[in-house]
């Protein structure tokens, strides 16, 4: 799904960031999944980024160890011509 499109429809312009953060268990799942920071405060945007991130699976990381990964998703509305 597509967590930006699919925003109830709403048109408004969102312009900002969402940092999230999560960690992958030694099975390459991903836990404790969160928002970090968000400079759009759309709380369903949120929600939307972290169950998505809640079912991706990763690669088993190297020495059967718990990684932790924070990523910045940047957002721009672009007029249409």
């Amino acid at each position: 799904t597509d967590c930006y499109q699919d925003r109830d429809g709403k048109k408004e312009n969102l312009n900002g960031s969402i940092v999230a953060s999560w960690e992958i268990t030694s099975k390459g799942d991903p836990e404790n999944v969160m928002i970090t920071k968000s400079t759009l405060n759309n709380e369903s945007l949120e929600k939307c980024i972290t169950d998505q991130i809640k079912t991706w699976e990763f690669y088993i990381p190297v020495e059967d160890k718990v990684t932790t990964v924070e990523y910045t998703f940047e957002f721009e509305d672009v007029e249409e011509m």
